[in-house]
């Protein structure tokens, strides 16, 4: 793995902690810098780069909250997708 696959992995781990309801391109970099009510996020220069290398592949599902979800766990997931640059 070089530096720039891990710090990709990084953040995407990062963004991981945000809740995202749409398909696409992360509209805001406000939905990156205050993740999930929490403003310890990306910096506003390292959101605007996430938003041009990755979009949300599938929307975050949380177990507790979403239709046909449990309830029961707090599991959490968004999938992301690389953009393709060529």
């Amino acid at each position: 793995m070089n530096t720039m696959q891990l710090r990709d992995a990084a953040e995407i781990a990062l963004a991981a902690y945000g809740q995202f309801r749409i398909e696409g391109q992360i509209i805001d970099n406000d939905d990156l810098v205050t993740l999930n009510g929490d403003s310890a996020g990306f910096a506003a220069k390292q959101a605007d780069r996430f938003r041009g290398r990755f979009e949300v592949a599938i929307p975050t599902f949380n177990d507790a909250t979403s239709a046909g979800g449990s309830g029961s766990t707090s599991f959490d997931a968004t999938v992301f997708i690389g953009i393709d640059d060529s």
